[in-house]
C-alpha cells in the first residue's frame, strides 16, 4: 500500500506541476503546433532476435504492405504498422500479470500461475522498471523515446519495495505541454502500454511517433480555463495539452483542453472552438 501511495503521490505532484504550467499558457504570444509522423522501427528479424530469444515468426504483409503481422503463435506475436507507427510485441509471460495479491486477486489465476508467484523481492523499483522499459523500446524496437515519459507505473505486488511485475503506461510530451494519450474518431492514440517482469518485457503495444514543427496558434485565441470548466461540468480541472487532430489533411498536435485525465476515459475539447472531440465511446450504441 505504501508503495502504491508513493507512486500515486509522485504522479500527482508531477501532474500538478504540468497543469500549473499549462494553465498559465507559458511564455510568448503563440503556441507551436507539430506534425505527427510514424517512426521507423527495427526490422522484424532484429526484434525477434533481441526480444524473443531468436524465435522465428513468419511475417505476413497487408495488401498495401504497410502492416506486417505474425499472428498469434504459441504465445508470440509481432505486429508493425509503418503507416501509423502502431506496434504490438508479445512473448510468453515470464511472471503472472497481477495487481495485488489478496485472495480475490488470486482466484482468477491458473494453478500454474499461482505456482509461479514468488514472495521474494523483484529486480526493479518502479522507477528502474520504467527506465528498463524505455531501454527495451530503444534497443529492441528501435524507437526514439526522447519524448516519452512514464505517465503511470503500477506495481503488480504493491506490498513489495521491488515488485516482480509492473504495468507501465507511457505518454508523449513536447517542451510546451503533454500530449493526450487517447484517440479521437479520426486519429490513433499516441501512447505505449507495457508489462515488464524481472525477465524483461513480456508485452508492449502502442504507437511510435515523432514530431516536427508545423505552425503556431495565438495564445489570445485559446479559450479561457473557466470557459472550458463551465462547459465540461466535470469535477477534475481542465489541463491545456496537445492532441493529434486532422488539420488540412495532416495529423497535427493541436492544443486541446483535457478533462478526466485521472480515469480510463479522458475527454478533450478543442482549445480554440470549445468543440467536444468525439471518440468511439460517443458513437457506440
Amino acid at each position: 500500500m505504501k508503495q502504491r501511495l508513493r507512486i500515486a503521490l509522485a504522479f500527482a505532484v508531477a501532474c500538478t506541476m504540468l497543469f500549473t504550467a499549462s494553465a498559465g499558457y507559458g511564455e510568448g504570444d503563440s503556441i507551436p503546433t507539430y506534425e505527427v509522423f510514424p517512426q521507423k522501427l527495427n526490422d522484424p528479424g532484429y526484434i525477434m532476435e533481441r526480444g524473443m530469444g531468436g524465435v522465428k515468426l513468419e511475417m505476413t504483409p497487408s495488401e498495401d504492405g504497410a502492416v506486417l503481422d505474425s499472428g498469434y503463435i504459441e504465445g508470440y506475436q509481432l505486429t508493425l504498422d509503418s503507416r501509423t507507427g502502431c506496434f504490438y510485441f508479445l512473448r510468453p509471460g515470464t511472471y503472472p500479470h497481477v495487481f495485488g495479491l489478496g485472495e480475490m486477486d488470486r482466484a482468477w489465476l491458473s494453478d500454474e500461475d499461482k505456482m509461479r508467484l514468488s514472495d521474494e523481492p523483484g529486480l526493479y523499483t518502479p522507477e528502474e522498471a520504467a527506465e528498463a522499459g524505455l531501454q527495451f523500446l530503444r534497443d529492441v524496437m528501435g524507437m526514439d523515446t526522447s519524448c516519452l515519459y512514464a505517465r503511470e507505473i503500477m506495481a503488480g505486488e504493491a506490498a513489495k519495495e521491488r515488485s516482480c511485475v509492473y504495468q507501465i503506461k507511457y505518454a508523449y510530451r513536447v517542451p510546451e505541454m503533454r500530449v493526450g494519450w487517447w484517440s479521437t474518431l479520426d486519429i490513433e492514440a499516441a501512447y505505449v502500454y507495457m508489462w515488464i517482469t524481472d525477465s524483461g518485457v513480456d508485452e508492449v503495444r502502442g504507437r511510435a511517433v515523432s514530431f516536427a514543427p508545423y505552425g503556431e496558434v495565438a495564445r489570445a485565441d485559446i479559450l479561457a480555463y473557466d470557459t472550458i470548466a463551465d462547459l465540461a461540468q466535470n469535477p477534475t480541472p481542465p489541463e491545456l495539452m496537445y492532441l493529434p487532430l486532422q488539420r488540412e489533411g495532416k495529423e497535427v498536435l493541436s492544443p486541446v483542453w483535457g478533462i478526466q485525465l485521472d480515469v480510463d476515459n479522458p475527454r478533450g475539447y478543442d482549445a480554440l472552438t470549445g468543440e467536444k472531440l468525439l471518440d468511439l465511446w460517443d458513437v457506440l450504441p
